[in-house]
This record gives structure tokens, sequence and C-alpha cells, in this order.
């Protein structure tokens, strides 16, 4: 039965499960074959001969007559059903109708021959280009076998067996036609089917094959960097561990030098204490020595003072010795009456002698003292010239002393920090080198990693080539 003609290779596809491809020639051919190869099976099996033929023409002429009204009212009723609707929008349902008309008469028509079938192959082929599914036309044959056999009834009323008789020819035709209609159908199905699972696997093929190309080129290239790579971080991690063990000799030294340092600001400092002690004891020294040059000093004047204290004493005797031998001189004049007073003046006389020569002698000794006296101040002058000198020597050595102090701190100070960046350095070397060694050990994973790719790209590919060989092998026999 032919519910909408084919579509033209412009017109956009109706819906349908899956895309409806163009049949080519070559896939027509096959499905011509297919269906020629069962006509006769199924003309034999159904028991179709010439009585056949004259039942279905008989058929055709009670029929005819009412197909105008049959076909109006089939179509109205495939327009009322919305997916029908969209199938048979924007055609002519006359050109339709003629073309119902042009199918039903070859089919009651009882000639099964070529012409017949090549319609028939048409009326599949144009189901399936449209998307018009088997139920729909198995409806539609439906609908028209009760308003044929109901005038068939009509015409027989009296003569019921011819009138089953008449029915059953036509029912054998009409099942005839769908299976053939549907035989097309599903062949053309079949044929598509089988069309686009090759179309899917060989897109599938080169859209995957291509990507498992690009993978494997990718992977051989990721692999041959990552050896480049594991090459360099395999010699960074050499110099890395060298440079650790550089910076930890270097953190060493620094403590060690730091240690000294600090040994010798202690060093200074206790330098600079016994300076500074020296310091103090030259200037005590400076200052007992002016005290000893102000004794000696004194010592001299007070010497001076008795000096003029024994001439003062020498004149005295001089003048007693004088009155002495004056008393003498009378006593003599006296006589006898003078003897006692000349006994007295003989002594006053020796006392002054005595205390003469006591003079001189202690004149001579405080000349002596004096003398002693001026080479002491001058050795003491002697010895505070030396100790000034020393005291200043001493207050430029302890300033020196300070100046080096300050600075030996500060180089301390410096060299402790420089050790305490030693230090931290010596850390970060080490975390580098953990560092490295995680990257190496990274590096090697993906070394190893883009490997296995490698291989999984060619067992991707090979399980390619063994779906897409199951897929061919599943293709529906047409």
């Amino acid at each position: 039965m032919v519910i909408a003609e084919r579509r033209s290779a412009g017109r956009s596809p109706g819906p349908a499960v899956f895309r409806r491809l163009p049949i080519k020639d070559k896939e027509t051919n096959t499905m011509d074959s297919g269906i020629q190869g069962g006509v006769q099976e199924r003309l034999s099996f159904l028991r179709i001969g010439g009585e056949t033929a004259t039942l279905l023409k008989e058929a055709w002429s009670i029929a005819e007559p009412h197909l105008p009204v049959i076909l109006k009212d089939f179509y109205d009723h495939l327009l009322a059903i919305p997916e029908l609707r969209k199938i048979l929008d924007g055609k002519s349902v006359e050109r339709l109708k003629d073309a119902q008309v042009n199918h039903w008469r070859h089919l009651f028509s009882g000639s099964f021959d070529d012409v017949y079938l090549t319609r028939v192959k048409a009326v599949g082929q144009a189901h399936y280009r449209i998307g018009l599914h088997p139920r729909w036309y198995f409806g539609a044959y439906r609908l028209v076998m009760g308003r044929v056999g109901a005038l068939i009834g009509e015409r027989h009323r009296r003569d019921a067996p011819r009138a089953m008789k008449i029915m059953g020819a036509v029912e054998t035709a009409i099942f005839l036609d769908l299976d053939l209609s549907f035989d097309a159908y599903s062949t053309a199905v079949m044929t598509m089917t089988n069309r686009m699972l090759v179309e899917l696997a060989e897109n599938f093929r080169g859209t995957v094959q291509g990507a498992i190309e690009t993978v494997g080129h990718s992977a051989a290239a990721v692999n041959a960097a990552t050896g480049a790579v594991r090459d360099i971080a395999q010699d960074t991690g050499v110099r890395t561990e060298h440079l650790t063990s550089a910076v930890s000799g270097t953190a060493s030294n620094a403590r060690a030098i730091a240690a000294a340092a600090e040994e010798l600001t202690a060093t200074n400092h206790s330098v600079v204490s016994r300076m500074e002690g020296a310091c103090s004891i030259v200037n005590d020294a400076q200052a007992a020595t002016q005290r000893s040059t102000e004794a000696v000093t004194a010592l001299a004047g007070i010497a001076g003072r008795i000096g003029g204290t024994l001439k003062l004493i020498n004149a005295i005797a001089n003048q007693t010795n004088l009155l002495a031998l004056n008393a003498t001189i009378e006593a003599a004049r006296a006589g006898e009456a003078g003897r006692g007073f000349s006994v007295v003046a003989a002594e006053v006389k020796q006392l002054a002698k005595q205390t003469a020569g006591a003079t001189e002698d202690i004149t001579r000794l405080l000349q002596e003292i004096d003398g002693a006296t001026g080479r002491t101040r001058d050795e003491i002058a002697g010895i505070g010239t030396v100790v000034g000198a020393l005291r200043s020597h001493s207050q430029d050595v302890l300033s020196i002393m300070g100046q080096q102090n300050d600075a030996t701190r500060e180089i301390a100070q410096n060299i402790q920090e420089a050790s305490q960046s030693a230090e931290r350095m010596s850390d970060e070397a080490g975390h580098l080198a953990d560092g490295a060694r995680s990257v190496m050990a990274s590096i090697e994973d993906a070394f190893h990693t883009t490997a296995r790719l490698t291989g999984t790209a060619d067992e991707l590919r090979a399980a390619l080539d063994k779906f897409l060989s199951h897929m061919m092998s599943l293709r529906v026999a047409a």
C-alpha cells in the first residue's frame, strides 16, 4: 500500500530512530535479488494461483467504484494522527490517492510480475526513507481491508461462501503485499544499518586510530623529553649533593670561625681589662712620684732652714769663743782672783770649739743631704717623666685595644651572622637536595608512565582492530 510517495534526495528525512541514508545501486540490486528470490516461495506457500487472480479481479470490480470515498476516509484518518500528519505535510493528497488507486489496481489484477515487485520495493524503500513505521501501514491495510470486505459482503450477502472465498483471496493478496513491503522495508533498514555500521566503524577507526597514533607519538615525544629531563635531573641531583656537601663544610668552618672569633673577643676583652688595670697602676705611680717630688722638695727646704740655723749657731759659737778668749785674757789680768773665771772661760771656749765642730759636721751632713736630695729629686723627676710617657703610651694602647675590641666584637657578630646564614644555607641545601630527589623520583615515575602509555597505545590499537573486526562480524545479513 502506498501511503506516501518517495521523497526526493534533496528533502530532509522524516523522524526516525536513526538517520536514513539514500540506498545505493549496489544495495538496490541486493534488495531486488532478495525479494525476487522469495516471491515464488511466498506465492506457493500462500497458494496463490489462477483462481486467486480471478477472485481478485472480481473484488476489484466491487471496490473500484467506492475507492474515492474509501481513500478520502483513509487519508482523513491518517491526517488526524500528529505523527502521520508530519510525514504527509506538504504533499498532494490527490496525487497520493492516484498512486494508491494504481497500486491497488495492480495488486487486484493478480499479476505478481516484475512491475509489481518494483512497485512493492519502491513502497518499502519510501516508507523507510520517510520514517513511516510498519505499524502505520499495517493499520492502513486493516482499514482498507475492512471497507473492501464490507463491500464484498454487501455484494454477495446472499452468497456467503462466495463472499468468503473472494475475501480470502483479498486477504491473501494483502498479506503478500504486506509481506513484500515489509521485506523491502526491513531489507532497507538492514542495508542502511550495515552501511551505518561500516561507516561508524571506519569513522571510529579513523578517529580513534588518529588519536592512538597521536597518543603514541606524544608518548614517544614525552618519553624522549622525560629521558632528557631525567638526565638533567640526575646531573642536577649530583650537583645538588656536591653543593650540599660544600655548604655543610662551609657551615662547619663558619661555626669554627665564629667560635674562634668569640674566643678572640674574650681575649681582647681580658687584655683591655688588664690594660685598664695597668693604666690605673701607672696613674697611681705618677701620683706617688709627684708626692715624692713634693716631699723631697720639702726636705730640701727643711735642710736649708737647718743650714741657716747652723750658721746662727756657728756665729754664736764664734762669738762665745771670742768671749771666752776675752774672759781668759781678763782672768789672766786679774791674777789669782781671776783663776776660777779663767777655768770657766776655758770650758766655755772648749764648748764653743765643740759647738763649732759639731756645726761644721752638721753643715757637711746637710750639704750631703742637700746633694742627695737634689739627686733624688732629679731621679724622681726622671721617673715622673718615664711614668708620664708610660701613662701616655698606656692610654694610647688602651685606646687602640678598645678600638680593636670593638672591631673584633663587630667581626665576631658578622661571623656569627655568617655562621647562621651558612646554617640556613645548609638547611636550604638539604631541602633542595630532598626536592631534587623527589623531582627525580617523579621524573622516573613519569618516564615509566610514558613507557607504559606507549605500550598501552599499542594494546589499544590491537584492541581497536579486534573490536572493529567484531563489529564488522555483527553486520545484519540482508
